[in-house]
């Protein structure tokens, strides 16, 4: 065998295993972008599946402050039927705080420790300050590269750099969001408990009837009960400020 047919040889035996390397880094491209594409995937479904149970949550304490308005205009009011809007009220607060929170979104389990009503959003908007730091930090740096690195191909490094940036700017921009509509629902439900408990309250005092008047101190408990859930639901959430008075 002469010098260049050796070298031929050589040169055959070079390019396959480049192809092959080539191959497989194509491979494990798709992989990884697969398994991104299926984490997003399951992360929308779960996102979908919390955000219909929290709606119906809602819709049932709306439901209940227009019977509790209606309630407000009767004469005398039916303690029973207050602790009965008491329960609900309470189910109401479990089944959104069950349907999960910022919390979750953030992977991390919700701490008892209390915050100001701005904090949950502010951290939210640090992040989402850092992120876009990150973005325009890659962009400016990404645009100093050479022209084959500007087209974006999947195995640039800049590119998965800013991407990543991105997807944390827009979850941290829509976990200030669900913060504050937590937040929102928990005090709208922490006022319509204490107008039962104070109506029960009233309601006691106005009774003479001895059976009426436990029928009101079941009301009131039912009332504290539902504002306790608001205390657990806000812990859970991960929410602060929301306190069990007025």
């Amino acid at each position: 065998m002469n010098v260049s047919s050796a070298s031929a040889m050589v040169n055959v035996l070079n390019e396959g295993r480049v192809q092959r390397e080539k191959a497989a880094d194509e491979r494990s491209a798709a992989r990884l972008r697969d398994a991104r594409s299926a984490v997003a995937t399951l992360k929308q479904m779960n996102t979908n599946a919390s955000d219909q149970k929290k709606a119906a949550a809602k819709q049932r304490v709306n439901q209940l402050k227009a019977r509790l308005q209606m309630l407000k205009m009767s004469s005398p009011v039916d303690p029973k039927v207050l602790a009965q809007l008491a329960r609900e009220l309470k189910s109401a607060v479990s089944s959104y705080a069950g349907a999960g929170g910022s919390a979750g979104d953030l992977g991390v389990t919700a701490t008892p420790a209390a915050s100001t009503p701005s904090a949950d959003v502010g951290a939210a908007q640090v992040e989402a300050g850092d992120a876009a730091a990150t973005a325009q930090a890659v962009a400016t740096e990404q645009a100093d590269e050479p022209k084959q690195d500007e087209a974006g191909s999947p195995d640039n490094p800049y590119q998965r750099m800013a991407q990543d940036a991105e997807v944390k700017l827009a979850d941290a921009s829509r976990r200030g969001v669900s913060s504050q509509a937590d937040r929102d629902f928990l005090t709208d439900v922490r006022g319509l408990a204490n107008q039962i408990k104070a109506m029960a309250k009233q309601a006691f005092a106005s009774k003479a009837d001895p059976v009426e008047r436990r029928d009101a101190e079941t009301a009131e408990k039912a009332a504290a009960d539902a504002l306790k859930a608001v205390d657990d639901a806000s812990k859970n959430l991960n929410v602060g400020g929301i306190s069990l008075t007025v």
